[in-house]
């Protein structure tokens, strides 16, 4: 699953803005004209669905960054605005594609729509929509009496339109991604049409929970480093830590580096070849190395550049 399409409204910058995005995207333009602001919208969503708390549908303090408040994130600074991010992406490959009915090119649209209440001083999801194909599969709301989330739509027909006793009301988030359950595909003491109308709905729902998957793995995948970086330490210690990020000041990208360089077996320091491979290639460096000095501590990385001394 790739990330095609980004749409921001009444977010930072813009009032409005799409943007196509392709496996190599470079954004350019003068200092102050939004570039952040394009991929800051990315990084709330992936710092969010990497939250310990399932509950909250817009992390604004992350791993990724810290943006403020809701009045910092919004168009103009105008807190009874909505704020709305969309995503794109096409399904990919895998094996329970035609089982679901579904395509791997099947282009997925996720849209959310944010308010904020003043009151409780809280980011609430108002509205989601998840599109197949520019087709419309589930509508959920946000209901102020009753402050939950209910199903508003399912496919082209809405909930009161349909078996009332087969589709659930209510609606669980997992952040700001919407999981319905239906339950037993039989049910039991009904109708052979209601018996098919449940067996529907349950595929309809499986369906769901394996897009929802694939766009949580998508932005699980996200990586942000920012412009400024840490300075290089004269000596790190062992952590044990296996970082799955560099951080998003590159603090991590020593610790990386040396438990990739203490691994064994046949594919030990694919990392560090890969890096050194890549350094020589630019002409910065002939490779990089992890020094350990003691038990508990290394330096590093240390380099050299053809035939250069290491660099302590």
């Amino acid at each position: 699953m790739t990330l095609s399409r980004l749409v921001i409204k009444n977010f930072k910058a813009f009032e409005e803005q799409a943007i196509d995005l392709r496996p190599i995207t470079v954004i350019l333009g003068p200092n102050n004209s939004g570039k952040s602001s394009i991929l800051a919208a990315p990084r709330l969503l992936a710092q969010t669905i990497e939250s310990q708390d399932s509950g909250v549908p817009l992390l604004l303090n992350g791993i990724f960054g810290d943006f403020g408040t809701y009045k910092d994130v919004v168009y103009m600074n105008h807190r009874a605005r909505r704020l709305g991010l969309e995503l794109e992406v096409q399904l990919g490959k895998s094996a329970y594609l035609k089982r679901l009915n579904l395509h791997e090119d099947d282009r997925i649209r996720l849209h959310l729509e944010y308010k904020f209440r003043t009151i409780r001083r809280e980011v609430v999801l108002q509205h989601s929509e998840l599109f197949i194909n520019d087709h419309s599969v589930l509508t959920t709301k946000y209901a102020d009496t009753s402050e939950r989330h209910v199903v508003h739509r399912i496919g082209n027909g809405g909930v009161a339109d349909t078996d009332a006793s087969a589709i659930p009301r209510s609606v669980r988030f997992t952040n700001f991604l919407a999981n319905i359950s239906f339950g037993d595909s039989h049910g039991s003491g009904s109708t052979p049409e209601s018996q098919s109308k449940r067996r529907e709905l349950f595929e309809f729902s499986d369906k769901i929970s394996f897009i929802n998957t694939r766009i949580s793995q998508n932005l699980r995948r996200t990586e942000y480093v920012g412009a400024m970086r840490v300075a290089p330490s004269r000596t790190y210690l062992f952590t044990g830590e296996n970082r799955g990020r560099v951080g998003s000041n590159g603090e991590y990208t020593a610790s990386i580096l040396a438990m990739d360089s203490s691994k064994g077996g046949s594919k030990s320091q694919d990392l560090l070849r890969n890096v050194s491979e890549w350094l020589a290639l630019s002409r910065m460096r002939s490779d990089v190395k992890i020094v350990p000095i003691s038990d508990r501590h290394y330096t590093g990385p240390t380099s050299r550049y053809k035939g250069a001394p290491e660099l302590r």
